[in-house]
């Protein structure tokens, strides 16, 4: 794999467009979970499952429409391969987030960064090779 070769510089498109969704995403989250506790006075486990949901949505749709611009593969088989990759991201992030505190560092942050790059570079792939595969990014 060489780095002119198109299909390369497909796949590095690619992913900075999903590390752009994921930034977006975040802030989206970040956001709604701030406005719903903070302003809202909304129950704090209420207001980050419905930021979660909220943000799961609109990071599907982006992916959908922007990261892989998918159009060839059936939308019902995206939205279940979505659903799979999330639910394994929850997991991933869950264990590796619990085993990095309690065996690595006590430290929350950086436990938390440490699972978000293992769900992204998975969630990434999947996405890419599984979910969306065969669609062509529009440069």
């Amino acid at each position: 794999m060489k780095w002119n070769e198109p299909e390369t510089r497909n796949e590095v498109v690619k992913f900075g467009k999903f590390l752009l969704v994921g930034g977006t995403v975040f802030v989206v989250y970040t956001c709604l979970a701030w406005v719903l506790v903070r302003q809202f006075l909304i129950e704090d486990v209420f207001a980050i499952s419905f930021a979660y949901v909220i943000a799961a949505l609109v990071h599907f749709l982006l992916n959908n429409f922007v990261t892989f611009g998918s159009s060839k593969v059936g939308y019902k088989r995206r939205v279940i391969g979505y659903l799979l990759v999330v639910g394994c991201n929850y997991l991933i992030m869950t264990f590796l987030g619990i085993v990095v505190l309690r065996y690595l560092i006590d430290n929350i942050v950086i436990s938390t960064i440490i699972a978000t790059i293992a769900t992204t570079l998975f969630g990434f792939f999947v996405l890419n090779k599984i979910v969306f595969k065969g669609n062509e990014v529009k440069e």
